[in-house]
C-alpha cells in the first residue's frame, strides 16, 4: 500500500509540473501576441488580402444577380415581337 501511495504522489507531482509548465508557456505566448498587436505582419497582410478578395467576389455576385434579374424581368414581361412576325 505504501508503494502505491508513493507512485501516486510522484505521478501526481509530475503531472502537476507538466500542467504548470504548459500554463506558463501558454501565458507567455498570449503575452507575446498581445505585445505585437494580435499577430505578425504576414498574418495581417494575408487577412487584408483575403478581405479584398471577398469584396471583389461580392461585387461579382452583385453583378451576376443584377444580370439574372434583368433576364428574368425581360422573360416575365415578354420581349416585344417585331411587326410582320407571328
Amino acid at each position: 500500500m505504501e508503494g502505491v501511495l508513493r507512485v501516486l504522489i510522484i505521478g501526481g507531482t509530475v503531472v502537476l509540473a507538466m500542467w504548470f509548465a504548459y500554463l506558463s508557456q501558454r501565458s507567455k505566448e498570449r503575452a507575446e501576441v498581445a505585445r505585437h498587436g494580435g499577430g505578425d505582419g504576414a498574418t495581417r497582410e494575408d487577412l487584408e488580402a483575403l478581405q479584398q478578395q471577398v469584396g471583389e467576389l461580392a461585387e461579382r455576385v452583385d453583378f451576376a444577380e443584377r444580370m439574372l434579374a434583368q433576364q428574368r424581368e425581360s422573360q416575365r414581361l415578354g420581349e416585344p415581337r417585331e411587326q410582320g412576325r407571328p
